[in-house]
């Protein structure tokens, strides 16, 4: 029932009793009611389980959080929680899902958030929190950190989120093309003009671009350019048939094709979000580090495009008139329309002609450059402690400021209570440029850093401090795991390996929270609007926990488990 979402009403279907019955007659079938008990009992059970785990292995959590609505209209919020327990293994947890009713503003939502980290007894032990880029949640934090054993926990932005927004925004220039696009594709949204396509190739579909999906523009332009040839094929075909029909819809069709400058531009614009799609799905994973690439990659990223934007090119924003400061909705496009609302200005654009492309491709490349630099100006802290602890990344090249090298590792040797022992230089970093814009605009001179990994001759000066010490090690290699180099290290820098628990254990994004509302969508389907909130949230605890725990308890008879109540 957990694992396929079948109803609970479905162990009361005869034909499912008697097939029950041939595969073993003495196997009784529960009925609806005693399920419902079993899964309520089970959660208990499990939820103390979970409790004893945290007690015994998370010295800090890090959450995600994020809000919901079902399909029958009811507000959810759902948090999950990730650790390193001191065997260096990664934990990632759902802790709670609740119903919330509206509105959801940011005084409900740290209320309810408060109640969570209470229930589970994770006071002073949250380092942070990573949400979306919405405003009751970004307004909800300094409420949060009013709260006793709450005062310390940081906000982290969802970095998957926040690329997709610069990007989304960068768009801008392009904003007929990309409504032109989203309308070709709307147009093979239904069901005969989709059979049409199959029979001009095998069987590939359009993706439509969904705004609440990741990389959703990227994965749609990628399939429409893909079947380009198909998809002129198809015009040909339907203008030169003699069936009527078919011919005024390959009339349609022919109006909204896009030109061969539109196809090419496409092109262009999906080998330009290929590394960005890479780097969103390579931050989402949630059984390896994530936190401490996230600054070298999106450094990466800059430093790429700095190549090829100009060097003097005026910087739009911070303004008053940005469009960087909202997020996007995708609105719906019909392929009839030849005035649309874009999607990234909230502007009427025509797209009855097509985009004259000249200089489009630059703009863009400028555009996504400006709100990479606006959005990662300044550096998250607990991205660069994240950095600084992962042995891959500590030399922290992707820094052009020596200054600010320094002050990280000067943080991390507050936390830990340690006084810097002199001792050899241990950073190999060129001095601070004069020109930061200059410097940050050499991709080849990042390269060379990063790939260098020189290690500066030791002297016979004798290192008592592990900051020290640590730094003065070789850099591990791009493919060695993090934690299996804490793991046999932890007893050379038990303070060091503390903390390195404490902050690689930071999701760099809130995907965790998007995968339990997937699973809570599949849950609660529109043949099943009136489940009762509370045993949504017991089911799809015991369902995204099955992997961490035991779910069913040891024993499902007794008194204990008559008298439960079932609301």
């Amino acid at each position: 029932m957990l694992l396929t979402n079948k109803p609970l009403a479905a162990v009361t279907n005869e034909t499912y009793r008697e097939k029950m019955a041939e595969f073993d007659p003495s196997f009784v079938v529960p009925g609806e009611q005693k399920i419902k008990t079993m899964i309520v009992k089970s959660c208990k059970y499990n939820q103390q389980n979970l409790q004893n785990l945290l007690t015994e292995t998370a010295e800090n959590v890090s959450l995600t959080m994020d809000l919901w609505s079902s399909k029958a209209k009811h507000g959810y919020l759902g948090v999950t929680a990730t650790w390193i327990t001191p065997n260096f293994e990664i934990k990632d947890v759902m802790l709670e899902i609740n119903y919330v009713p509206s509105p959801h503003s940011s005084e409900v939502v740290a209320n309810e958030l408060y109640k969570c980290i209470k229930n589970w007894n994770l006071e002073s032990r949250v380092t942070s929190i990573t949400t979306d880029n919405g405003s009751n949640m970004v307004s909800m934090f300094p409420l949060l950190n009013r709260k006793s054993g709450c005062e310390n926990i940081q906000r982290l932005p969802c970095t998957a989120h926040t690329i997709q927004l610069a990007i989304g925004k960068g768009l801008a220039p392009a904003e007929i093309l990309v409504a032109r696009a989203k309308r070709l594709i709307h147009f093979f949204q239904y069901q005969k003009q989709v059979e049409r396509l199959e029979q001009v190739q095998d069987i590939m579909r359009c993706i439509q671009d969904v705004s609440t999906r990741w990389n959703s523009s990227y994965y749609a332009w990628d399939r429409l350019f893909f079947l380009k040839d198909a998809i002129i094929q198809l015009q040909a075909d339907l203008c030169t048939s003699t069936d009527r029909e078919s011919k005024k819809n390959g009339s349609k069709l022919k109006r909204i094709l896009l030109s061969d400058e539109e196809w090419d531009l496409l092109d262009q614009f999906v080998d330009l979000l290929m590394p960005f799609e890479n780097a969103t799905r390579e931050f989402s994973g949630n059984t390896y580090i994530t936190l401490s690439r996230t600054i070298p990659t999106i450094k990466e990223r800059i430093f790429d495009l700095a190549a090829e934007v100009p060097s003097n090119a005026e910087e739009e924003f911070p303004n008053e008139n940005t469009v960087f400061e909202t997020e996007i909705e995708i609105q719906p496009i019909n392929f009839d329309d030849d005035e649309v609302i874009s999607n990234i200005t909230k502007k009427i654009v025509s797209i009855k002609n097509p985009l004259d492309t000249t200089g489009v491709l630059e703009k863009v490349k400028q555009n996504i450059y400006n709100a990479l630099i606006y959005y990662w100006n300044i550096p998250s802290n607990l991205g660069l402690m994240a950095a600084l602890l992962d042995p891959r990344y500590k030399n922290l090249d992707f820094l052009e400021i020596d200054d600010e090298k320094e002050q990280i590792i000067q943080k991390l040797r507050n936390e830990i209570g340690e006084v810097e022992v002199p001792g050899p230089e241990i950073l190999d970093n060129p001095a601070p440029s004069q020109d930061i814009d200059s410097s940050i605009r050499s991709q080849k001179e990042y390269r060379q850093r990063r790939q260098k990994k020189i290690k500066k001759a030791v002297t016979n000066v004798v290192i008592s401090d592990e900051v020290t010490n640590y730094l003065s090690l070789p850099l591990a290699l791009e493919t060695e795991d993090p934690l299996n180099w804490w793991k046999i290290r932890s007893q050379n820098f038990p303070k060091l390996a503390k903390f390195a628990r404490k902050y690689l254990a930071i999701p760099a994004t809130s995907v965790s929270s998007e995968r339990l509302f997937s699973d809570a969508g599949n849950l609660i389907s529109a043949k099943r609007t009136n489940l009762d909130t509370k045993l949504v949230g017991q089911m799809l605890f015991l369902k995204r926990n099955i992997k961490t725990m035991q779910v069913f308890a040891p024993e499902w008879d007794g008194d204990e488990t008559d008298h439960i109540e079932i609301d």
